[in-house]
C-alpha cells in the first residue's frame, strides 16, 4: 500500500461527497420553489414516492392501506391500476413560458426525480469506490469517517478541528492516563491506521477510546498533508 493511493482514494471520495451533497441541497431548493407555489411539499414526497414504485407494487400498497382503512373504520377509495407492464423511461419535462400551474408542478417533480436518480447513483459510485479501497487493503468505515472529518475541517476550519481534538486528548489523558508514544513515523504509521483488519492479525485489539485518539490522530496527518503542511 502506498499514502498516495489512499490520498487518491480520499481525494475521489470527497469530491462525490460534496456533488451529493450539493444535489441534496438542489433537491431542497426545488421543494422550496414548489411550496412558494402554494404545493404541499409532503404530498410532492409522496408522489415522488410512488412514481419510482412499480405498478404491481402500487396496487399492493393500495390495497393494503385501503384494507387498513377499512379495518379501523376509514372508507378506502384506492384506484386500482391496469399498468401491468414495466414502466418506461420517464423523459425529463420542463416547463415553456407562462406555464400553467399544472405544468409548472409537473417540471419541479421531474427536476426533483432527475436529481433523486443522480443522487441514488451518486451513493452507488461512493460504494464502489469504498469497495477498491477495502481490496486496496485499506478500511472503508475509516476511510468514511476521515472524509467526514475533512468535511467538518472545510466547514469549521482546521484550527478548531485540531483544539477540539487536543481537548479530546486532554479529557482521555485525564481519564486514562498518558500513553507512550508509538515510535513509528512518516507514511507507514499513517498506511497502517488506514488498513485493513487481514493487516493487523499479529496485533492486540485497541480499545474504542485507543482507537478513536488513533483516529483523530490520523484525520490531522491527512489535513495537513492535503494542505501541504508537516
Amino acid at each position: 500500500m502506498s499514502d498516495s493511493r489512499l490520498r487518491g482514494l480520499i481525494d475521489r471520495i470527497r469530491r462525490l461527497y460534496a456533488d451529493r451533497a450539493d444535489i441534496n441541497k438542489d433537491i431542497s431548493e426545488v421543494f422550496t420553489e414548489g411550496k412558494a407555489l402554494g404545493y404541499d411539499t409532503k404530498i410532492m414526497r409522496q408522489l415522488l414516492k410512488r412514481m419510482g414504485m412499480k405498478a404491481e407494487d402500487r396496487d399492493a400498497a393500495d390495497e393494503m392501506l385501503e384494507r387498513y382503512e377499512a379495518d379501523v373504520g376509514i372508507a378506502g377509495s384506492a384506484t386500482p391500476h391496469v399498468d401491468m407492464a414495466p414502466p418506461p423511461k420517464r423523459e425529463a419535462f420542463t416547463a415553456p413560458p407562462n406555464a400553467s400551474s399544472e405544468d409548472r408542478l409537473r417540471a419541479i417533480i421531474s427536476q426533483v426525480l432527475t436529481m433523486r436518480a443522480e443522487r441514488v447513483e451518486m451513493t452507488q459510485t461512493i460504494g464502489l469506490e469504498l469497495k477498491k479501497a477495502r481490496a486496496a487493503g485499506f478500511d472503508p468505515r475509516k476511510i468514511t469517517e476521515a472524509c467526514m472529518w475533512l468535511e467538518r475541517c472545510d466547514k469549521h476550519g482546521r484550527d478548531q478541528m485540531l483544539a477540539s481534538e487536543e481537548l479530546f486528548q486532554i479529557y482521555r489523558e485525564i481519564g486514562d492516563g498518558p500513553k507512550p508514544e508509538v515510535k513509528v513515523e512518516g507514511d507507514s504509521k499513517l498506511v497502517a491506521m488506514f488498513a485493513g483488519d487481514q493487516q493487523q492479525v499479529e496485533k492486540k485489539a485497541p480499545t474504542l477510546k485507543q482507537r478513536q485518539v488513533s483516529d483523530a490522530i490520523a484525520y490531522a496527518q491527512i489535513s495537513r498533508k492535503m494542505r501541504g503542511l508537516k
